[in-house]
């Protein structure tokens, strides 16, 4: 088991967007989903030297079906890292939720790390690749800010809560938005809203709370275009330092050609 430096400062790296075939040496758009994840993976876990929780947003297989999860599970579990995973649009939810049921991988949607808690929602409209937030979600997370304002907050969840500028990808943004900030903004203890979807990098700030997307582990989508486009640009991770006054730090990490 990896050692954990216990402090008031912690790491969270974030993985979205991986896109696992069942076929694990499947190619997509000039590169294997399955190879890049599990190459940026491992650079990620020798460049940190301590990691208090991963994230994965989303997208985790483009064929969801149990094989690809059970094996994403044994290829991840070894390294004995708390892991969070939250579905996306291409997600089979009920899948992901009976694999990763035990730590050190889950779908928890709380998790508490000294004055922090990692809040995950579930954005999925089955069939879709638009994103939702249910009325039983938006409870559970109201509930949750209402009842833990001595936290600072992290709200995980797949889909975008901004405009990419890109027209094709924003007709799968969030439904409601601007409502779902609007709403957030009756908590001043929400620090941080991480999302994946979109293929590449989204970073802006209101009322206090930085909104970062953050790229595939696989291949990118062209930024400011009308139409379905993909760029060469790496795949990539994010990490985010969470510090005990409530601000954090974030670096957008690309993979390294060996």
């Amino acid at each position: 088991m990896r050692p954990t430096i216990k402090n008031d400062v912690f790491t969270l790296l974030q993985f979205s967007d991986l896109h696992l075939f069942a076929q694990p040496e499947k190619y997509a758009h000039d590169i294997c989903p399955e190879q890049s994840f599990l190459k940026i993976f491992e650079q990620a876990i020798e460049t940190h030297p301590a990691i208090d929780l991963i994230l994965l947003t989303g997208d985790l297989a483009e064929d969801p079906v149990d094989t690809v999860y059970n094996r994403l599970k044994e290829r991840l579990s070894r390294h004995q890292i708390p892991i969070v995973c939250l579905p996306g649009n291409h997600d089979n939810y009920p899948i992901m939720l009976k694999i990763f049921s035990q730590p050190p991988m889950t779908c928890n949607k709380i998790t508490r790390l000294g004055n922090w808690q990692i809040i995950t929602l579930n954005s999925q409209i089955v069939g879709e690749k638009q994103g939702s937030i249910a009325a039983p979600e938006m409870a559970f997370l109201q509930d949750t800010l209402s009842i833990s304002k001595d936290y600072f907050s992290v709200i995980a969840l797949h889909h975008h809560c901004i405009p990419t500028g890109s027209s094709w990808m924003d007709h799968m943004q969030l439904e409601q938005s601007e409502q779902f900030l609007k709403t957030l903004q009756n908590y001043n203890n929400v620090r941080l809203i991480l999302s994946g979807h979109t293929h590449q990098i989204l970073e802006t700030h209101t009322a206090g709370t930085a909104i970062l997307g953050t790229p595939s582990t696989c291949y990118q989508f062209k930024p400011n275009s009308k139409h379905f486009a993909i760029t060469p640009e790496p795949p990539c991770y994010r990490s985010v330092t969470l510090l005990p006054n409530g601000e954090i730090t974030s670096t957008i990490h690309t993979l390294i050609p060996t």
